[in-house]
């Protein structure tokens, strides 16, 4: 049985020839279908515990049916309504991370999108720290099966390979000669774009034969996310503790927001997703904040990161 994804508020009565719209409230047929959702999430075979970019939840994964559907994404993913999860979020199922690539349906009951899983890791070093982002490392075949082959942006694409990695904290700081390795080889980006696929930055990217410098020295701790934050927009934060240049994972933090007396308290949002990771959103613009995070082991320990409240345009 699929899950439901549109909900009937009236029925057409066929004896009185008119709408009927006392047969289900919306409410009483979202409470119904989240019920349902809940019941095959829990006890079904397509019930699976997944990590939304770093949040734990229970969800349901389950293969297109549309044919269309099949060639774009690998599977859909259906998550508790509490979620964040956006274009770009990083999944962690079945022991492989996967990327969501579709946009996201808020079906009022639950959310649903579609994913693909990544097939490597882009290596790239950034303010001194290694970054290994999840990514889908495309050729041709692969975009003609996501339906993008004939995307006038993809058609200006010089270089021999394209990568989808999401447009969010490293990612976004991406730019032209950026240098990086993808499996053994070493590339160089050609154009970072973030207007073909809204929430994914797709790399047009040139293979090269110079490898990427690697840093001597790296920072103990450092916050990774963007340094701006469009209107009405939400971007993800981690802070990390790096041990002689290796992620400590057991690192725990407490965030907190620095801002000036002119900065009204609810230009923002901050949302803890766990011990090392919050969102920020962006409730008005014009303005800069500071992203503080203590290490909770040693007070002494902090790293801020300074981010701007921007307009769309």
């Amino acid at each position: 049985m699929d899950v439901r994804k549109e909900w009937l508020s009236s029925y057409f009565n066929q004896d009185s020839n008119i709408i009927d719209d006392t047969f289900y409230s919306m409410e009483e047929t979202v409470s119904e279908v989240l019920e349902n959702f809940n019941i095959r999430r829990y006890q079904s075979a397509e019930g699976a515990d997944v990590t939304v970019d770093g949040v734990n939840c229970r969800g349901l994964v389950q293969c297109f049916t549309n044919p269309l559907n099949q060639a774009k994404y690998d599977r859909e993913l259906h998550v508790p309504i509490n979620i964040n999860m956006y274009t770009g979020s990083i999944i962690d199922y079945d022991n492989k991370k996967w990327l969501v690539t579709s946009a996201v349906d808020n079906l009022k009951a639950y959310k649903s999108a579609g994913i693909v899983k990544t097939n490597n890791f882009l290596n790239l070093y950034k303010s001194g720290i290694l970054y290994q982002i999840p990514c889908i490392f495309s050729s041709d075949v692969r975009l003609t099966n996501m339906g993008l082959a004939d995307n006038q942006y993809l058609s200006q694409l010089k270089g021999e390979r394209v990568a989808f990695i999401p447009n969010d904290g490293i990612g976004s700081l991406i730019e032209v000669g950026d240098k990086f390795k993808i499996g053994k080889w070493n590339y160089e980006c050609i154009f970072p774009d973030d207007l073909i696929m809204p929430g994914l930055l797709v790399l047009d990217l040139r293979l090269i034969l110079e490898e990427q410098e690697v840093p001597t020295t790296q920072p103990e701790y450092f916050i990774n996310g963007s340094e701006e934050i469009k209107y009405n927009s939400v971007k993800t934060y981690e802070a990390v503790h790096y041990v002689n240049g290796v992620v400590d994972s057991t690192a725990q933090f407490n965030f907190s927001i620095i801002k000036d007396d002119s900065v009204p308290s609810d230009a923002f949002t901050l949302t803890t997703l766990n011990d090392s990771k919050v969102t920020i959103k962006c409730n008005k613009y014009s303005y800069y904040i500071t992203l503080k995070a203590i290490d909770r082991n040693d007070n002494s320990k902090i790293v801020e990161k300074k981010i701007r409240l921007a307009n769309l345009f």
